[in-house]
């Protein structure tokens, strides 16, 4: 399994457990609430072909599932990170989910000025401006293992080479990253 499938069944997991979480009317004619969830994308964008898109499938399960009301903003800069986070707090959303390392501290902000809404972050965790962990208890950091994709890659590359398989008969192993954040780092360790 690739390392995005991994980490859309994982995001499918935690978001439908955050559902869960919330809980459910308990009959009597009364009806279930309702619950309004808002997805912002890091500047990748819903057509990144990996993250975003995943993210934005998971919520899209979770839509048909239990009948949320769904909401999307695509961050254009990293300068958008704030506002649309705001934008569904204002709006009293129940859950607010962040897509990415790269709005940490976008995060920790605006959590921190809204106590009363649900935040969670992909890969990452509400942060100040120095990188350190604010722990505010409404906001659920969502990380991944990384390494270990990075490992069961690194493991077949290994053994394709070492087995002939290889299309470069040139005994060289190499793994190219995106950015240099976390998340891309712990993969090429692994």
């Amino acid at each position: 399994m690739g390392q995005s499938r991994l980490k859309f069944l994982g995001f499918a997991g935690v978001a439908l457990m955050l559902l869960a979480a919330c809980g459910t009317s308990g009959g009597g004619g009364t009806p279930a609430k309702i619950y309004k969830i808002g997805l912002v994308t890091d500047i990748g964008g819903l057509n990144d072909k990996s993250f975003n898109h995943l993210a934005y499938v998971g919520l899209e399960k979770a839509k048909q599932d239990f009948g949320i009301k769904d909401h999307v903003v695509e961050s254009k800069t990293g300068d958008d990170y704030v506002p649309n986070l705001q934008g569904f707090a204002q709006k009293n959303y129940d859950l607010v989910i962040g897509v990415g390392f790269l709005m940490q501290e976008a995060i920790g902000t605006v959590s921190g000025t809204f106590p009363n809404v649900h935040f969670a972050i992909i890969d990452g965790a509400g942060t100040d401006a120095n990188g350190n962990d604010l722990k505010h208890t409404n906001v659920e950091s969502l990380f991944f293992k990384e390494q270990d994709a990075g490992a069961m890659v690194g493991a077949m590359a290994g053994w394709m080479e070492k087995n002939g398989k290889s299309k470069m008969n040139h005994h060289v192993i190499s793994a190219v990253g995106g950015i240099s954040i976390p998340p891309v780092n712990h993969y090429s360790a692994g």
